[in-house]
């Protein structure tokens, strides 16, 4: 059953996901309620969860983790034990089909540029110190800006706009 339910996300067909933080796994809601187990497979005190490009990724706190998912409940490692994934616990999509962590281990905002075949292809901090960050929301307006809210045990934290300057993925960081 679902014990210590922590992060939400729901599918294109309307499927409600939830990290079981207690269990170490994914539960799967279908739109009528109907519960089952979608995943447990190399997951560690799941925290942060988000759709992209029909994938499902899971912050994988307990081990430093971001796992990746099939529809089908397939997973494997998407990154592992990098600067980006030290103490994961917020993830959030944007419209550009890029990954964002809120980063408790090292205290940082990461944006992961993903590639067609769901790899990393770029990871880049944004924000000095960002004061155990354990949230991320992101909310892509028409390009070239998309604004990042960081939230904490203090609540918000951070608000970030960032805008992109060149097709390249050049970016900088506006306060």
């Amino acid at each position: 059953g679902l014990a210590g339910a922590v992060n939400l996300a729901f599918d294109a067909s309307g499927n409600l996901y939830a990290t079981n933080l207690q269990n170490n796994t994914i539960e799967k809601f279908t739109p009528n309620g109907t519960p089952s187990l979608f995943a447990s497979t190399n997951l560690n005190e799941p925290d942060g969860i988000a759709f992209d490009n029909g994938r499902l990724y899971v912050a994988s706190f307990g081990n430093n983790r971001i796992e990746k998912f099939s529809l089908a409940g397939v997973g494997s490692t998407f990154l592992s034990a990098n600067a980006a994934v030290s103490g994961p616990l917020g993830l959030a999509a944007d419209s550009a089909g890029n990954l964002w962590v809120a980063n408790n281990g090292n205290q940082g905002i990461y944006e992961i540029t993903v590639g067609p075949l769901g790899t990393a292809t770029s990871v880049t901090r944004y924000g000095g110190d960002a004061n155990f960050p354990n949230q991320i929301l992101v909310e892509s307006a028409p390009e070239p800006t998309t604004w990042a809210m960081l939230l904490g045990g203090l609540g918000l934290l951070a608000f970030w706009r960032k805008r992109r300057y060149s097709p390249s993925k050049s970016a900088r960081l506006a306060a």
